[in-house]
């Protein structure tokens, strides 16, 4: 199975139930298979680039919670594709999420959206290749796994504060860190819902 393969597609009719399938135009879309939408096992990613290097790299990797999807994530993520032939995504599971992100006093405990319907959206995105769930706080053992060409970070990061940074260097990747160009954010989402005069949130 090559990069970025999408649903098997069939006709007919079809009862719609959660992570089963969608339709559309009258064509039913399968769903039922992760990678089919380009949401892979840490494994079974693994053995997809060994068998494809030619079609994976150089590889991109990035991670984060991605919750709430905002244009700041699209920009960034099509920035850091632009640095090598694939983009995958290491995203926290739900309870990474919770672990990395305790519930402040008066917001909703994180994350938003569950890590499957992250994961779905993320990798329906043009510039995303690939998306793992991982349940450690840290993506070290993806990327030892997968060791990707680039690491890519928001530019609010430092190299020297990365958890990550001293995998990647160790079996010589490059870091690369991206300033987003939108400044917003999940939290500033929330809050802008919560307090919507209150909070300006930037266009």
């Amino acid at each position: 199975m090559g990069a970025k393969s999408r649903g098997e597609v069939g006709r007919g009719s079809v009862t719609l139930a959660p992570n089963c399938g969608m339709l559309v135009r009258g064509i039913v879309v399968s769903i039922g298979d992760r990678s089919m939408l380009g949401v892979y096992a840490l494994e079974e990613l693994q053995q997809e680039i060994a068998a494809n290097p030619q079609q994976w790299r150089p590889l991109v990797f990035t991670n984060g919670c991605f919750d709430l999807l905002h244009a700041g994530h699209v920009r960034y993520l099509q920035a850091a594709r632009a640095l090598g032939q694939r983009l995958v995504i290491g995203l926290n599971s739900d309870g990474s999420v919770r672990g990395i992100k305790p519930q402040a006093t008066g917001l909703p405990p994180r994350p938003i959206v569950p890590e499957q319907q992250r994961a779905e959206v993320l990798s329906a995105l043009k510039a995303v290749d690939g998306v793992v769930i991982f349940h450690e706080p840290t993506a070290i053992a993806v990327i030892q796994a997968l060791q990707p060409d680039i690491y890519v970070k928001g530019g609010d990061y430092a190299v020297s504060t990365l958890p990550e940074a001293p995998t990647v260097q160790a079996y010589g990747g490059r870091i690369e860190l991206i300033q987003i160009e939108i400044p917003s954010s999940t939290s500033a989402i929330i809050q802008r819902i919560r307090h919507p005069v209150d909070v300006a949130l930037q266009p």
